[in-house]
C-alpha cells in the first residue's frame, strides 16, 4: 500500500524537481519518531527548516511543481478536496488500529461496502459538479495525485 508520502512523490517527479526520497523502515521507525517535530512522517526539509503533515507538503510541493491554482477560491476547493480524502483515510486507519488482528478482514470488508461509497461518492460528485476531466478546476491539481493514489492503494 503507498503511504502518504506517495503523492508527493509524484507531485516532485511530475514538476521535475529533484529530491532526496529517505524512507524509514518500520524496524527504525521506533527509534527515530522522536527526531521529528510531530513524531509523524513525512517530513520535507527546506534550507534547513522543516515542514511537517502530507498535506501541508503536497501543497508546498505541488506550488512549486505548478500543481495548485493560483486563484484562492479553486486553492480553497482543492483544499477541500484533499480534507474529504484525509477524512476518509483516517476513518479506515482508526477503525483498523482498534480492531482485532483476526477482525480486520471482516472489518475492512464491512467499511469498503458501506463507507466508502460515501467518501468516494462525495468525491466523484465533487469531481462531475467540477465539469472537466480533473478533481478541481479544469487542470492537473496536487488533488488528482491524492486521489490517483487513494484509488491506487
Amino acid at each position: 500500500m503507498a503511504g502518504r508520502g506517495e503523492p508527493i512523490r509524484l507531485a516532485f517527479r511530475i514538476g521535475g524537481i529533484q529530491f532526496e526520497d529517505a524512507r524509514i523502515s518500520f524496524a527504525d521507525w521506533g527509534q527515530k519518531k522522536g527526531t521529528f517535530p510531530f513524531g509523524t512522517v513525512p517530513v520535507l526539509e527546506v534550507d534547513g527548516k522543516k515542514l511537517c503533515n502530507s498535506n501541508t507538503i503536497l501543497q508546498y510541493v505541488g506550488k512549486v511543481a505548478g500543481l495548485v491554482p493560483g486563484d484562492l477560491f479553486t486553492f480553497a476547493k482543492v483544499d477541500e478536496y484533499l480534507s474529504v480524502i484525509e477524512d476518509y483515510m483516517g476513518a479506515l486507519f482508526g477503525l483498523l488500529k482498534k480492531t482485532a488482528p483476526e477482525d480486520k478482514e471482516k472489518v475492512i470488508a464491512e467499511f469498503v461496502k458501506t463507507t466508502s461509497p460515501h467518501y468516494l461518492g462525495m468525491l466523484e460528485k465533487t469531481a462531475v459538479a467540477n465539469g472537466g476531466p480533473y478533481a478541481v478546476g479544469n487542470s492537473l491539481t496536487v488533488a488528482d495525485l491524492k486521489l490517483y493514489v487513494l484509488i491506487n492503494a
